[in-house]
Order: structure tokens, then C-alpha cells, then sequence
């Protein structure tokens, strides 16, 4: 019984720290988003589409 709420402990922190990956996610990238550039750009469409 004590290794099946261990188990399920460590389930629930592994499932925690997954849905906590978008919101780091999208804290790291509002930090460096003048530091992202665009690759391998063909088009001037493209370009703008990316700027926006």
C-alpha cells in the first residue's frame, strides 16, 4: 500500500511539471524574442508573415 502512494505521488508530480511546460515555454520565449530570427527565408512573404 505505501509503494502504491508513492507511485502515485511521483505520477501527480510527473504530471504537474508537464502541464507547467507551456506556460515556461512561453516565458522563454517572450525573454528572448529579439533574439529569434527567421530561417532560410525564400520569399518576401514570407518574411513579413514571420514579423508579424
Amino acid at each position: 500500500m505505501k509503494r502504491l502512494r508513492l507511485s502515485g505521488l511521483l505520477l501527480l508530480i510527473l504530471c504537474l511539471s508537464l502541464l507547467a511546460i507551456p506556460f515556461w515555454n512561453d516565458r522563454i520565449v517572450r525573454r528572448y524574442i529579439d533574439k529569434i530570427w527567421l530561417h532560410r527565408t525564400n520569399s518576401i512573404e514570407k518574411l513579413h508573415e514571420f514579423e508579424q
